[in-house]
């Protein structure tokens, strides 16, 4: 959306960040604190409230992102200010995304919200476009059965 010379023939979008999770409220208070924080203490580590159960059912690969000590659930208030902007860009914005696209969703994902990713594909602004929604299906859709 910010480059309009970008030469690509679409994009892939596997359970995209459009929204906070839908267990996390965010609201004018707080989106005014995170971007106070974010200029004075961007470092500071904020806890998303990111239910990682919720990433696969796959009990493997759940383990695995609970025991990798590369994987933590936490975010910089830097992150989040700039996560926060990102989901206005993207709902202001939409309807000049005229790229094909097609979009993959989870119907159990609770990582992202798949409603604010539907607002966002409704208002894209390509002709080209498909949603598929996995029944059953959490975040991680290559895992899933």
């Amino acid at each position: 959306m910010n480059n309009p010379n970008l030469n690509i023939s679409g994009v892939v979008l596997s359970g995209p960040l459009t929204g906070a999770p839908p267990n996390v409220k965010i609201d004018m208070f707080r989106m005014f604190f995170v971007k106070q924080i974010a200029e004075h203490l961007p470092e500071l580590i904020i806890n998303p409230r990111l239910n990682v159960s919720s990433i696969t059912k796959n009990a493997a690969l759940l383990k695995w992102f609970i025991s990798d000590a590369k994987i933590v659930p936490i975010l910089g208030a830097r992150q989040v200010s700039s996560m926060l902007q990102y989901f206005n860009h993207f709902k202001y914005n939409a309807k000049l995304f005229t790229y094909p696209l097609l979009v993959h969703l989870g119907s159990e994902d609770q990582i992202v919200n798949n409603k604010s990713t539907k607002e966002f594909f409704e208002k894209v602004g390509s002709n080209e476009k498909q949603l598929f929604e996995y029944e059953g299906a959490y975040h991680e859709l290559q895992h899933e059965d």
